[in-house]
């Protein structure tokens, strides 16, 4: 597989970047509340956009600070996730499985079709996983970009089908921020690698 590209950045961006990835993450739980009230698959649309940009400038400003300002392009959540060693991988983990409510995470799907007549039932159902962080970044992997521009991909024939669980979605952003604020406050300078505080601005 082709390596994602890269892009230097200045290292003093960071506070920046996860300023507005906050922000973002903010901007999308109002946009969640307002989807989970209304069910309008507009709102939802702009939640699932909202929420993949502010995970992935979670992760963005994580790699600005930790690799002095070395930062992967894109918007794959995956390809961004795999950049991160694993003693990373692994605080993420313990953080994400202390938020998962006893029940599981609510999950909503929903299809859409553009063609006047119902389509044939779709002969595969997609099952989003949320039950460990690894399986909602899959799942969640190119959220922004299906969501931005699933109105341009929905022919008359097909469905499109995505999934709204912003309860687990809010998870993995809580997750990532406090990997964010563990990192600053230093509490890995024991760890090897290249995002190793040492690195920190």
């Amino acid at each position: 597989m082709k390596p994602a590209p890269k892009v230097l950045v200045a290292i003093d961006a960071h506070p920046l970047a996860i300023e507005q990835a906050r922000a973002l993450c903010a901007f999308s739980r109002v946009t969640a509340d307002a989807a989970k009230s209304h069910g309008r698959h507009g709102e939802i649309l702009a939640y699932l956009a909202i929420a993949g940009l502010g995970i992935e400038l979670h992760f963005k400003a994580l790699m600005i600070c930790a690799r002095a300002g070395r930062v992967t392009k894109g918007h794959d959540l995956s390809l961004l996730y795999a950049e991160f060693p694993e003693f990373l991988k692994d605080f993420m983990e313990w953080q994400y499985k202390q938020l998962i409510p006893a029940a599981g995470w609510e999950i909503k799907m929903t299809a859409l079709t553009f063609r006047k007549e119902q389509p044939p039932v779709p002969g595969i159902t997609p099952a989003p996983k949320y039950n460990t962080f690894a399986a909602a970044i899959g799942t969640s992997s190119k959220i922004f970009e299906h969501a931005r521009y699933l109105f341009e991909r929905v022919n008359p024939v097909e469905w499109e089908i995505f999934a709204f669980a912003p309860d687990a979605l809010n998870a993995v952003m809580v997750t990532l921020d406090r990997t964010y604020t563990h990192f600053i406050a230093g509490d890995f300078a024991s760890k090897p690698g290249p995002l190793g505080p040492t690195h920190a601005a």
